[in-house]
């Protein structure tokens, strides 16, 4: 039946207005014919034209057609040796055909398939991936077929929903007849899997997965590489229970776990779990003056973290490595914009911890003033004037000054001197200082000249009408004016603070002398070293070797406003470290220490100072001082957590905590309790495995939650295997491992390295081991795999035969579809036909 014509090129349609036109051509141009027979051969000569112009519109006639679909089905048995010879299985096969109402076409299967006429294959592997795709390759390209696979749906190679899905788009299906005996079986480990990106000192766990038909209750056991058991659970049988074994890692490098299960107490099952332990994670600790945080960074150690103690200047680039950060007596200005950006994000984005620590250098205004005071769970508050309840300390000060020609010019963007600029900032300075220091003036050019003998600070106009009659003139030679600065304070007594100052390149020192040597003799006399240089001519490494030599602090001035602030703060905190001692107190315990449950109990060493502060809502509060002001305070900040203790850990305030054991046991559980290893990247793991058929898939996903694309996979294997494994991504953020192992019960190490340059390495290790025959490992039918076969196959999955056959019964003899056929070369044929008739009529007429 014809369904309909349409045309492909319609537009040349159009072509038949010309044919009147045509028509009156050929009537006029055969005038000599007699009118029967202009008639004819016009109208002869019209339907050829037309017959060609419907040919150029490319005609195409649509009509319903049936495929030839042979009334039959195909059951495809599976005789491999799990199947147990299931009676049931022989007696589905032998009355589907009747149920059906169909002829059956009957094949037997396990690694491979064979025709009930023909000798049986070997039973001790399934393979039902391959056996479809044969059976498909005999039943060709034919569409509507049905296979009925009855199997335990236990493969021991290859991917059958795979093989299942390319039969289905062919236009076929494939129900599934789940079968098999079971045989039970005692307890014994399904999966095992270990943990990814093991970290030293961080808590991590095994999942482990047992499997029995009997009872009675299993005991699992978890033992380490020196075969110390860490964990023992009981778990009731039978069942399929799965569950986590937590262990802390104390070393790294492949270490090599035993999980055990034990029935009766015999043992029944037991796998060794290969886990690559990663170092430590380490702690960052910020102090401009390392020297006085080294006690600090000792109390830490029971915490096996390494600890890098630097100074705010030597600020890391990357903070990837550190579980938290320690930032110690800092004045609050120390750090650019984008490392404060990074250390918020690590706190507040990645989950790492953050400890504020306070101390004499802290200026409240300026920590109010930076953002990162929206991290801490206090606000700084300038502390009123202190009662001393002793006699201030002696200070001595020395100021070594350049005042060589280089100092007569300005900085970029001012009209002021270089020199005018130092020396304003150092009379200003004087004022902050303690009313018990003592100063002194070293400027140099070619040679020092001292400008201000050690001079009581309460002189104040005298020490500035010297200071401002330094000129400038002469060259830059430092060597011997420090060294004359340090000979000065030696001779000065009490505590010493030496401030030098250039903006220049330095003459090498004398024969025979090195510059480490002032560092040295620096610290010899327990000199606080201030290195400044100032203007982009300033020899910045060679200050800042000299400050680091001494446990000092550099600065750098670029602009005008910078020199006096450097000097005033400098001086300030001079002020602060002798006024510091202030009245012991003892620490109060406040509403939240139950926080930190080791520290509850604690008695606490009294302390001799601390930087006021108020609490900020959402706090919690662990200790106070006696005046009811925050001492200690935590809160959560984004992902991370923030402590904030307002006095210091240094032997200034805290000179009785560092004596005593609490010291480092304070800090040690404050630093445990936020520290987070920062993984760049966040992995789950599962093996699949199939005989000797492996599938090692990774999902993973950066630090943020987002997934991880474009990772380089590394794999090795040894003993290394025949055939290389295959590395595939079927999805973003998904790596899959793919390998076959030799079936010779060897075991095979698996190394595996997901990696990024930006994000960070992923490390797993897995023992692999193929059976000589994985066949028997599980027995029954496994309903998720036959229903997944069933859903990849178009089909249904059920144990009942005439469920099965209703389903074929139900489906249409036959599927019609339209069949398309082009029309033009029956219109070219016509048109053929009849320029040969109307030369035959134009010559017999």
């Amino acid at each position: 039946m014809l369904s309909g014509i349409y045309f492909n090129h319609p537009h040349a349609l159009w072509l038949m207005v010309a044919l009147p036109a045509l028509a009156l051509v050929g009537w006029f141009t055969r005038s000599g014919l007699r009118p029967i027979a202009r008639v004819t051969v016009t109208v002869i000569r019209c339907l050829a034209l037309i017959a060609g112009i419907i040919a150029l519109a490319d005609p195409v006639s649509e009509a319903p057609a049936h495929p030839n679909v042979p009334r039959t089905f195909y059951i495809l048995q599976d005789r491999s040796l799990s199947m147990g010879g299931d009676p049931a299985a022989d007696v589905a096969a032998r009355t589907l055909p009747g149920l059906v109402g169909m002829q059956a076409e009957k094949f037997y299967f396990s690694d491979a398939i064979w025709r009930p006429d023909q000798s049986p294959r070997s039973r001790d592997q399934t393979d039902i991936a391959t056996a479809l795709d044969s059976l498909a390759d005999q039943i060709g390209e034919s569409t509507g077929s049905h296979i009925v696979l009855i199997t335990d749906g236990r493969s021991t190679r290859g991917l059958p929903t795979d093989a299942a899905t390319r039969f289905a788009l062919r236009g076929n299906k494939i129900d599934v007849l789940p079968a098999g005996l079971h045989h039970y079986t005692p307890a014994h480990f399904v999966e095992v899997n270990p943990p990814l990106n093991t970290r030293v000192g961080i808590s991590s766990s095994i999942r482990v997965t047992l499997s029995s038909d009997l009872g009675p209750a299993a005991t699992i056991k978890l033992f380490d590489s020196n075969h110390r058991e860490l964990q023992e659970r009981e778990i009731p049988m039978p069942g399929e229970p799965t569950l986590m074994l937590p262990f802390d890692p104390h070393e790294d490098g492949l270490r090599n776990y035993l999980v055990q299960a034990e029935v009766g107490g015999q043992i029944v099952d037991q796998r060794q779990v290969p886990i690559y332990v990663q170092g430590p994670p380490r702690i960052l600790l910020v102090d401009n003056v390392p020297e006085e945080a080294g006690p600090l960074a000792k109390a830490l150690s029971p915490l096996n973290m390494p600890v890098d103690l630097i100074t705010a200047d030597k600020w890391p680039s990357d903070l990837t490595p550190y579980a938290a950060v320690i930032v110690s007596d800092l004045a609050g200005d120390e750090l650019t914009p984008d490392q404060r950006g990074s250390l918020r994000d690590f706190v507040e984005s990645q989950g790492s911890g953050l400890i504020f620590i306070g101390g004499s250098n802290v200026i409240a205004a300026r920590w109010n003033e930076n953002p990162l005071h929206d991290l801490l769970p206090i606000r700084l508050k300038e502390n009123p004037p202190t009662k001393v309840k002793q006699k201030l300390p002696d200070i001595s000060v020395a100021f070594v000054l350049d005042q060589s020609g280089s100092m007569n010019e300005a900085l970029p963007g001012s009209s002021v001197s270089k020199l005018e600029m130092v020396k304003a900032a150092a009379i200003a300075s004087m004022q902050s200082m303690p009313e018990s220091a003592r100063l002194a003036v070293i400027a140099f050019e070619w040679q020092p000249h001292v400008v201000v003998p050690p001079t009581p600070i309460t002189q104040r106009q005298d020490i500035a009408t010297k200071i401002d009659s330094i000129a400038c003139g002469g060259g830059t030679v430092m060597y011997p004016a420090i060294q004359k600065g340090l000979e000065t304070l030696h001779n000065m007594g009490g505590d010493k603070y030496l401030i030098v100052l250039t903006d220049g390149d330095s003459a090498p020192p004398p024969d025979g002398d090195q510059w480490s040597n002032l560092s040295f003799q620096a610290l010899k006399d327990g000199v606080s070293w201030t290195s400044i240089g100032v203007g982009s001519d300033a020899d910045q490494n060679l200050l800042r070797n000299l400050a680091t030599g001494a446990g000092g602090r550099y600065a750098y001035c670029n602009t005008v406003d910078q020199i006096p602030k450097v000097f005033i703060d400098r001086a300030k905190a001079i002020r602060r470290n002798t006024q510091a001692v202030q009245t012991a107190f003892s620490p109060i315990v406040g509403p939240d220490l139950s926080d930190l449950r080791s520290l509850s109990s604690t008695k606490f060493p009294s302390l001799l100072g601390s930087n006021l502060a108020e609490i900020l809502p959402g706090s919690r509060t662990l200790l106070l001082t006696d005046k009811r002001n925050p001492l200690l305070t935590s809160w959560q900040f984004g992902a991370g957590k923030v402590f904030a203790f307002t006095s210091d850990a240094k032997n200034l305030w805290a000179k009785s905590w560092l004596a005593s054991p609490i010291f480092s046991k304070f800090w040690t559980t404050l630093v445990s309790s936020v520290a987070r290893p920062h993984e760049p990247m966040h992995a789950t793991e599962k093996t699949i495995s199939q005989g000797n058929h492996f599938v090692l898939a990774y999902h993973v996903r950066s630090a943020n939650g987002e997934i991880a694309e474009n990772l380089a996979a590394h794999v090795s294997v040894q003993p290394p295997i025949p055939q290389a494994p295959e590395v595939s991504t079927p999805q973003p953020g998904e790596y899959k491992i793919t390998l076959d192992l030799p079936s010779d019960d060897q075991s095979h190490s698996v190394d595996v390295t997901l990696q990024s340059a930006a994000q960070g390495t992923i490390h797993h290790r897995a023992i692999l081991t193929a059976p000589k025959s994985a066949e028997l490992s599980a027995t029954g039918p496994d309903w998720q795999s036959c229903q997944e076969i069933a859903a990849a196959g178009n089909g249904i999955c059920s144990a009942d035969p005439s469920v099965i056959a209703a389903a074929i019964r139900s489906e249409p003899p036959n599927q019609s579809f339209l069949r398309r056929t082009s029309l033009w070369p029956w219109f070219v044929a016509i048109m053929l036909i009849l320029w040969p008739v109307d030369v035959l009529l134009r010559k017999v007429l």
